[in-house]
């Protein structure tokens, strides 16, 4: 199943569902842009993906840097542990805004 970013209630929370994996991120890069308002908060759950790999820390690295930009903050939640597992391995767990 292929990944898909929504907004299932249009408020700030989205929610993350399908694949993470080197085929399916490309793609999703451009998808928080919609959501990106000057200012706004995002929250973005991570409880309905379920399968992941590094593939994904780099999308989330730029998520976070797209939403910097816009001056807006984000939050990632419910992240798979082996995605967390990944970030501590690389050293850079401390770089994401996870709750």
């Amino acid at each position: 199943m292929p990944a898909i970013l929504n907004s299932p209630d249009g408020s700030g929370r989205l929610q993350l569902s399908g694949q993470l994996d080197f085929s399916s991120v490309t793609g999703l890069r451009s998808s928080l842009s919609p959501f990106l308002k000057r200012g706004s908060r995002l929250e973005i759950d991570f409880k309905a993906v379920d399968r992941t790999n590094s593939a994904a820390l780099a999308l989330l690295l730029q998520w976070q840097q797209d939403a910097l930009d816009r001056n807006c903050r984000i939050n990632f939640v419910n992240l798979p542990e082996k995605l967390i597992d990944i970030a501590e391995l690389h050293g850079i767990k401390g770089l994401l805004p996870i709750s």
